[in-house]
C-alpha cells in the first residue's frame, strides 16, 4: 500500500520557486541579509503550506505516488518561523525571521551566555546585556559599574544624567559635579553657569550668581553672602580696617606701620629714619656713623677725625705699608715702608705698589721693565727680566731673541724645550704643544693613538690589527691565526684538520680527514690525494675536484702501450689491485680500492692523446665498477660521437657502433668498455673501436702490432679516417 506524500504537486512547485528565488543573485536558502529581503513572504507561506497545497484533489490523485515522492527527500535548509523551529538546529536555538535562518540569538531572543549579548548579525559577543548584567557580580568576565553601556558593551557607572545623584552629570559615562535647568543643585547651593554654588561663601558668587568680590593687594572672602579681607598679600596690610580700600599699607616701605600695621619707627640722635623691608632703617647726618651698632645712642661716631672710623665706620686710617693720618675724613700717607711706593698717589690703598716686583715700577715707581719677542717682562728683587708667553720657550738661552722657540708646533721643542718628535714608521707633527701622528708608513699604523711610539702596529703581520687597527684575526677552533700582507690567514694546529672546506668553523675535526667518496670531499679543495672509506677500510684516492663539476673518484688507469689490463686481465672481474699507491694522472697501469666496492651514479673516462686530455660523461648508476665488468655485456647511450672526441683523429668504421661495458665478439674486436664498429652493416665482424680493455685479438684485418694496444683508437678495413693505431692513456672516473 502505497504512503501518501507529504507534499501535494503544488508544493513542490511553490518550494522549487522559492529555491529559485534563493539561489538568484548570489542570494541564499537559509541565513544572510538576501533571504531577509522579499522573496517569498511570510503570508505566502503559510497560505501554501496550510491552504490548498496540503488538501484537494491533487493530494489524492496518482501524482502522490509518482516518481516525485519516491525520489530523494528534500534535506536543504527550511524557513524558521519561530524559535520552536530551531530547536537541536546546529546553527543556533534562536530564529531570525527576517531571514527565516536559525541563529544563536536575535536582539529580542538573547540567548547568550553571561557576559556576552547579540550582536545586529545575530552572533554572541563578549560585553554587558543590559544594567542588569552590571548589577553587583556582573556578568562573567565584566566589572561591576551598574550601567551597561549599550555603544561599547562595558560596565560604566552611568550613560545618562538620569543615572547620577542630584548635582551632578554623567560625562564620559561618570558621574561628575554640574548642574542644568533639568538637574538642579542640592539644598543649600545654587546652580550659577553650569555649577552647585553656596553664594554664602563662594567669592565668585557672594550673595548672588556672578556677583565676585574683588580686593586690591589681597585676597576676598564671602562669609554670609558678603564680601570680606580673607588676608592681604604680603607685604600689604589692612591697617586702617577699610574694605573700600583693600590692603591699603605698605608695610616694607611704612614708617608708621614698618613690618605691620601699627608698628611706627622710632626716632634715633643724629639719624634720619626708613622703612625698608620692614625694617626701620636710619641714616646718619653727614659727618656721623653708628659704628658700634647699638641703635639707643643713635650715630654717636664723628668720621672727619676718627682714626679708627676715618671717613666710615671700620674705616681704619692705616695703609698698607705706609703709616697714614685722617683728616677731614680723608687717609693721607706720610712715609712708605722700604720695597713699596705709592705710585698711584692714592692714600686709601697706602704703598699699594711692591717696587721689588712691578714691572711698572721696577726698583722704583716708573721704573718699566721692558719686554722682547713672545715674552713678558717680569720684576725680580727689583730687577727687570723676562718670561716667556704661553706656546713659547727660551730655548737658546739668549735674552736677546726672547723666547724663539715656539713650543706648540715646534717638532724640536714641542711643549717644552728638547722635546723632539720622533718615532719608527711615523711621520709625527707638533700639535697644540703635543706631538701627534700625521702619516704612518706602509703597512703600519697608530693603532695604541700614542704618539709617543709612533705607528707602532705592523698591519701586515699583527693579529690584531690585520689589514687595520682593531681588525683582529678572529679565533677558529682547532687553528692558528697569523696575518700575512694585511690578510688573516689560518694553519690547523696540530692533530687538526679542516675537513668541511668552511672556514668559519676552522679546523673542526680533531684528526685525519676522511670521506666516503670524493664527492663528500668539499668542491673548494684542490684535485688531490685523499683518505677514504666506504667499506670499512680506509685507503688513499686521487680526487680530481675541479673536472666536470669535480668529486671524481679515479678508480683506474689504463696505459695504451701496456698489456696489463688488456680484454682478458683477471684485473676486470676480481678484486686484486695493481699499483695502489700510484695514486696520480701520470701514465701507467693501477686499479684503485675504488673500483671494487665504491657506488656511483655517473663515469667519466678520460684520454689523453698527444698530451691533451678529453673527457666524456656517462650517466648511470651501479654498485661498483667490479660489478659492472663482472657481468653481461651493457649498454651505454654516450654515442658514436661522444666516443670519437676522446682522440684527436679518430677513426671508426662505419657501422654496428656497439658501446658499453663488456663488448666483444670471438676472433674480432673485443672492449672492456668503448666503441666497436665494422664495415659490414652488422656487428658480426667488429675490426675497430675506441675505448679501454681492448682485448689481444688479430684476424684477417687487425695486425699483432694493432693488437697490443690496451686503450685509445684501433681501426682497420676500411675505417672512416683510414688505418689507426692510436695508444692512448686512459683513466675511469666515477662520481
Amino acid at each position: 500500500m502505497a504512503t501518501r506524500s507529504r507534499f501535494s504537486l503544488r508544493s513542490v512547485a511553490t518550494w522549487s520557486s522559492l529555491l529559485l528565488a534563493a539561489c538568484s543573485e548570489n542570494a541564499t536558502v537559509v541565513g544572510g541579509p538576501v533571504d531577509a529581503g522579499a522573496d517569498v513572504t511570510a503570508s505566502t507561506d503559510l497560505g501554501q503550506d496550510a491552504g490548498l497545497l496540503d488538501s484537494g484533489p491533487e493530494d489524492a490523485g496518482a501524482l502522490d505516488a509518482g516518481a516525485l515522492d519516491a525520489g530523494a527527500p528534500d534535506t536543504g535548509p527550511v524557513r524558521c518561523m519561530s524559535a520552536a523551529d530551531c530547536v537541536g538546529d546546529a546553527r543556533g536555538p534562536s530564529c531570525d525571521t527576517a531571514s527565516g535562518a536559525c541563529v544563536a540569538c536575535t536582539p529580542t531572543d538573547d540567548r547568550c551566555p553571561a557576559g556576552q549579548y547579540c550582536t545586529g548579525t545575530n552572533a554572541c559577543s563578549a560585553g554587558c546585556r543590559n544594567d542588569e548584567a552590571c548589577a553587583s557580580g556582573g556578568d562573567a568576565g565584566q566589572v561591576s559599574a551598574g550601567r551597561c553601556d549599550p555603544s561599547s558593551r562595558q560596565c560604566v557607572a552611568c550613560v545618562t544624567d538620569a543615572h547620577c545623584a542630584p548635582g551632578t552629570l554623567c560625562v564620559g559615562n561618570l558621574c561628575v559635579a554640574g548642574c542644568n535647568p533639568e538637574r538642579p543643585c542640592g539644598a543649600g547651593l545654587t546652580c550659577c553657569d553650569g555649577a552647585c554654588v553656596d553664594t554664602q561663601s563662594n567669592v565668585a558668587s557672594c550673595g548672588a550668581c556672578g556677583a565676585r568680590c574683588a580686593l586690591d593687594n589681597g585676597v576676598a572672602a564671602c562669609r554670609n553672602g558678603t564680601c570680606a579681607v580673607a588676608m592681604c598679600t604680603a607685604p600689604f596690610g589692612d591697617c586702617d580696617n577699610m574694605l573700600s580700600n583693600g590692603c591699603e599699607t605698605n608695610t616694607l616701605t611704612s614708617i608708621a606701620h614698618c613690618g605691620g600695621c601699627n608698628m611706627a619707627c622710632p626716632s634715633r640722635p643724629n639719624t634720619a629714619a626708613s622703612c625698608a623691608a620692614g625694617t626701620c632703617q636710619y641714616s646718619c647726618a653727614p659727618g656721623f656713623a653708628d659704628c658700634d651698632n647699638d641703635p639707643t645712642n643713635g650715630c654717636e661716631v664723628d668720621t672727619q677725625s676718627s682714626n679708627s672710623h676715618c671717613g666710615a665706620c671700620g674705616r681704619v686710617c692705616d695703609p698698607p705699608n705706609g703709616v697714614a693720618a685722617c683728616a677731614m675724613g680723608q687717609c693721607a700717607i706720610a712715609r712708605c715702608a722700604a720695597g713699596f711706593g705709592d705710585c698711584d698717589s692714592n692714600a686709601t690703598n697706602g704703598c699699594e705698589t711692591d717696587t721689588r716686583t712691578s714691572v711698572s715700577n721696577c726698583g722704583a715707581c716708573g721704573q718699566v721693565c721692558a719686554g722682547a719677542a713672545n715674552a713678558a717682562p717680569v720684576c725680580v728683587s727689583a730687577m727687570c727680566a723676562i718670561t716667556c708667553t704661553a706656546g713659547f720657550a727660551d730655548c737658546d738661552g739668549n735674552a736677546a731673541n726672547g723666547c724663539e722657540a715656539d713650543t706648540r708646533v715646534s717638532a724640536s721643542h714641542c711643549g717644552g724645550c728638547g722635546r723632539a718628535c720622533s718615532a719608527a714608521n711615523t711621520t709625527l707633527a707638533c700639535m697644540s704643544s703635543a706631538c701627534a701622528v700625521t702619516a704612518c708608513a706602509t703597512g703600519f699604523a697608530d693603532c695604541d693613538a700614542m704618539a709617543g711610539n709612533g705607528c707602532e702596529s705592523n698591519t701586515q703581520t699583527s693579529v690584531q690589527h690585520c689589514g687595520g687597527c682593531g681588525r683582529a684575526c678572529a679565533a677558529r677552533a682547532g687553528s692558528v691565526a697569523s696575518c700575512a700582507a694585511g690578510a688573516c690567514q689560518y694553519v690547523c694546529a696540530a692533530g687538526f684538520n679542516d675537513c668541511d672546506g668552511v672556514a668559519e668553523n676552522g679546523c673542526e675535526t680533531q684528526g685525519a680527514c676522511v670521506y666516503a667518496s670524493c664527492n663528500a670531499v668539499p668542491r673548494s679543495f684542490a684535485s688531490g690525494v685523499y683518505t677514504l672509506n666506504n667499506s670499512g677500510g680506509a685507503w688513499q684516492a686521487y680526487c680530481d675536484m675541479s673536472t666536470d663539476g669535480g668529486g671524481w673518484t679515479l678508480v683506474l688507469k689504463v696505459n695504451g702501450a701496456s698489456t696489463a689490463l688488456q680484454y682478458d686481465s683477471a684485473l676486470w672481474t676480481n678484486t686484486a689491485l695493481l699499483n695502489p699507491t700510484a695514486t696520480n694522472t701520470a701514465v701507467g697501469d693501477a686499479k684503485f680500492q675504488g673500483f671494487n666496492g665504491q657506488s656511483f651514479s655517473a663515469f667519466r673516462v678520460l684520454m689523453r692523446d698527444g698530451g691533451v686530455d678529453r673527457t666524456a660523461v656517462v650517466t648511470l648508476a651501479a654498485s661498483s665498477m667490479l660489478s659492472l665488468f663482472q657481468g653481461p655485456a651493457r649498454a651505454t647511450a654516450l654515442g658514436r660521437s661522444g666516443w670519437t672526441r676522446l682522440v684527436a683523429s679518430p677513426s671508426l668504421q662505419p657501422n654496428c657502433n656497439a658501446e658499453g661495458f663488456n663488448q666483444a665478439v670471438g676472433g674480432y674486436r673485443r672492449v672492456r668498455l668503448g666503441i666497436l664498429t665494422n664495415q659490414e652493416n652488422d656487428c658480426g665482424s667488429p675490426d675497430s673501436g675506441l675505448g679501454l680493455g681492448f682485448g689481444n685479438d688479430s684476424n684477417g684485418c687487425v695486425t699483432a702490432p694493432f693488437a697490443a694496444t690496451s686503450a685509445g683508437n684501433v681501426s682497420t678495413c676500411g675505417g672512416d679516417n683510414g688505418d689507426r693505431n692510436t695508444q692512448a692513456f686512459g683513466m675511469l672516473f666515477i662520481r
